[in-house]
C-alpha cells in the first residue's frame, strides 16, 4: 500500500468506547492518545506495542505512518481482539498466528529488506527454497560470514535494534553483531524468504553457576510443512545446527560437536552440547515459547550491552564459524580450530590486533577505533 493509496483510504469508523468521551476530530489536540494507545498495547500483551514500534522507526512518512496507524492498526488488530473476546470461536494459538501474520505484513509494507544485498553478503547466490534444506543453508551462510562481535560496546556506541541500523551495519558496512542483531537480520531474512518466524528468548547456561540466568539470548522458532524449528543465527560458540523442536531431536555439527533438544519442566526447553564423542554433556541454553514482543527483545539487549561486570561489558569479544571450526578473538587472546589443527597466540599490539581482525573476521577498524578498545 502505497501513501497515494493510504490518503484515498476514509478514516475508519470509531469504535464505541463505553464510559468515554468520543474521540477529537481530526487534527484537533488530544494529549491523551499516547496514553490510551499504551493502554491498549498492555492489555493486547505487547502486540500491538510491536505494530507501534514499527511505525515509530519512521520507515514511512510522518504522516503515511498516521494514516497507517489509523486504519490498520485499529481496524485490523482491534476487530480481530473483539471477535475473539465476543465469539470465543478462536482458539488462543489461532489467535496467536492471526496476530503474527498481520504483524508480518505490516513489517513487510514498511520496513522494505534488501535481499539481493541481504544473500550477496552471505556468499549465497539464489534464494533457497522456504524449507528444511533451504533453513540450514541461509543459516550456516550468514554464520560463515557474519562475525559475532561486541566490539560498539566496548566502543560506548550501544548496540541498537532498529531494523535499518542492523542492516546497514551487518551487511553494508560489513560489520558483526552479537545474538540480538545477529537473530534479528537473520528473522527478517528468513520473513523475506517466505518462512513463517518468531524471535524467541532464551536462558544462556555455559559459563555460568546462576541457577536461572537472565534472558540474554534470542533464536528463531520456524514454521515448515506444520512443524516447528529452532534456528540460530547468533550464539557466540561453535555452530549449532537448526533442529525440529521435539524431545530427543538431536543434530551433529560440522565441527564435530552434538546437539540434542530435551523438554524441561521448569525451563521448558534445553538445548545441551557434547563437544565431542563420549565428552560430557552441557547445557548450552534454555528457552520457552511464549510470545516475544519488540519491547521484550529491546529490554534484554539493553540488559546486556550495559549491566556492568558481565560478559559482554567486560570482555571484547569476536567470532566467526569457519567450514569445520572455530575463530576467536577475547580481548587479546585469539584462538583458532579446524578440524583436527588448532592454533593460540596473544595478540601483541595494537596493529597486530587490527590486521587479524580484518584478515580472519572480515572486520575494518581504523587505527583509532582499535585504541579505542582499550587493550593496549
Amino acid at each position: 500500500m502505497g501513501d497515494q493509496d493510504v490518503r484515498r483510504q476514509p478514516h475508519p469508523p470509531e469504535l464505541p468506547q463505553r464510559g468515554r468521551a468520543r474521540r477529537p476530530a481530526r487534527g484537533a489536540a488530544d494529549p491523551g492518545r499516547r496514553r490510551r494507545l499504551q493502554g491498549a498495547a498492555l492489555l493486547d500483551g505487547g502486540r500491538q506495542a510491536g505494530l507501534r514500534h514499527l511505525l515509530h522507526q519512521q520507515a514511512l512518512p510522518r504522516g503515511a505512518a498516521g494514516r497507517v496507524e489509523g486504519q490498520l492498526y485499529r481496524r485490523r488488530l482491534c476487530d480481530l481482539d473483539a471477535v475473539d473476546r465476543h465469539q470465543g470461536r478462536r482458539t488462543g494459538q489461532d489467535r496467536d498466528d492471526r496476530y503474527r501474520t498481520t504483524h508480518r505484513k505490516l513489517q513487510e509494507m514498511t520496513i522494505p529488506f534488501d535481499l539481493d544485498a541481504y544473500l550477496a553478503r552471505i556468499a549465497t547466490k539464489a534464494p533457497p527454497a522456504a524449507d528444511a534444506d533451504g533453513l540450514a543453508a541461509i543459516q550456516r551462510g550468514q554464520r560463515l560470514t557474519i562475525p559475532f562481535e561486541n566490539l560498539d560496546v566496548t566502543l560506548g556506541r550501544g548496540i541498537s535494534l532498529d531494523p535499518a541500523h542492523v542492516f546497514d551495519k551487518l551487511v553494508h558496512r560489513r560489520r558483526g553483531g552479537y545474538c540480538f542483531e545477529q537473530n534479528s537480520l537473520f528473522l527478517r531474512a528468513l520473513h523475506a524468504l517466505g518462512f513463517e518466524a518468531r524471535p524467541l528468548l532464551a536462558r544462556v547456561r555455559l559459563l555460568t553457576t546462576e541457577e536461572t540466568p537472565p534472558r540474554t539470548h534470542t533464536l528463531n522458532l520456524v514454521r515448515i510443512d506444520g512443524r516447528d524449528w529452532i534456528a540460530d543465527a547468533g550464539f557466540g560458540g561453535s555452530y549449532t545446527p537448526p533442529m525440529p523442536l521435539a524431545d530427543g531431536s538431536a543434530a551433529t555439527a560440522p565441527d564435530g560437536a552434538t546437539f540434542r533438544l530435551s523438554r524441561d519442566e521448569r525451563h521448558g526447553w534445553m538445548l545441551e552440547r557434547q563437544g565431542e564423542p563420549g565428552a560430557d554433556w552441557h547445557p548450552q541454553y534454555s528457552f520457552t515459547l511464549d510470545e516475544v514482543a519488540p519491547s521484550d527483545l529491546e529490554m534484554a539487549n539493553h540488559w546486556t550491552a550495559t549491566r556492568p561486570d558481565t560478559r559482554f561489558t567486560t570482555l571484547t569479544i569476536v567470532s566467526l564459524c569457519l567450514p569445520t571450526g572455530f575463530a576467536a578473538l577475547t580481548d587479546r587472546h585469539y584462538s583458532r580450530r579446524a578440524g583436527e589443527q588448532a592454533v593460540e597466540a596473544d595478540i601483541e599490539s595494537a596493529k597486530a590486533y587490527r590486521l587479524r581482525l580484518n584478515f580472519v573476521f572480515g572486520i575494518a577498524l581504523d587505527e583509532v577505533e582499535v585504541n579505542g578498545l582499550g587493550l593496549y
